[in-house]
């Protein structure tokens, strides 16, 4: 995707979290995600689209739920589910 100047326009929030070393719990899981994605096409067996965009955006939630029950008090499990209200 960043080969393609892809990330940026259909990831905005993960584009801005990569790190120049890529080793970022974040960018470990898109990583395995992307490859077992390849391995599931090699093999002709189906691959679900929403789960790519679920992984791809875990950990920008997950952040975003985390600064909202710090700043609203919210408790966690409030500010995740309802975080994108």
């Amino acid at each position: 995707m960043r080969h393609f100047k892809l990330l940026e326009p259909l990831f905005p929030l993960v584009a801005s979290r990569i790190t120049e070393q890529q080793d970022t719990p974040m960018e470990r899981m898109i990583e395995q995600v992307l490859k077992n994605t390849d391995y599931r096409i090699s093999k002709e067996m189906r691959v679900n689209p929403a789960f790519l965009f679920a992984a791809m955006l875990w950990y920008p939630l997950v952040e975003h739920a985390e600064k909202l029950a710090q700043e609203s008090g919210l408790s966690y499990y409030d500010a995740f589910s309802n975080g994108n209200e």
